[in-house]
């Protein structure tokens, strides 16, 4: 999981090169300023909902495809069998 989130950040980066060298200079900066936002926000949606959709328990009430439980965090900090907490799964 780490190499795909690595291959996504660097995705950004040449995705703002692209965009970058198809603007005029006076815009480019607006351009960096926008892509650096889209990882910020896409970070935190992530922590917020994305985790909690993926790993989250299923319901089991039906035929859930999705967790309904981990949002925003909620389980970092409750100790697992072994005595680690799960913040090494959130990356």
């Amino acid at each position: 999981i780490l190499v795909c989130a690595a291959l996504v950040f660097f995705m950004h980066a040449g995705f703002t090169m692209l965009e970058a060298g198809c603007v005029q200079m006076k815009n480019t900066q607006n351009i960096l300023c926008k892509n650096c936002l889209v990882v910020v926000i896409a970070t935190i949606c992530w922590y917020l909902v994305g985790y909690g959709l993926a790993y989250g328990e299923p319901n089991t009430e039906g035929g859930s495809f999705c967790g309904t439980s981990h949002f925003a965090g909620g389980v970092f900090l409750e100790e697992q069998a072994s005595g680690m907490n799960r913040w090494r799964d959130w990356f």
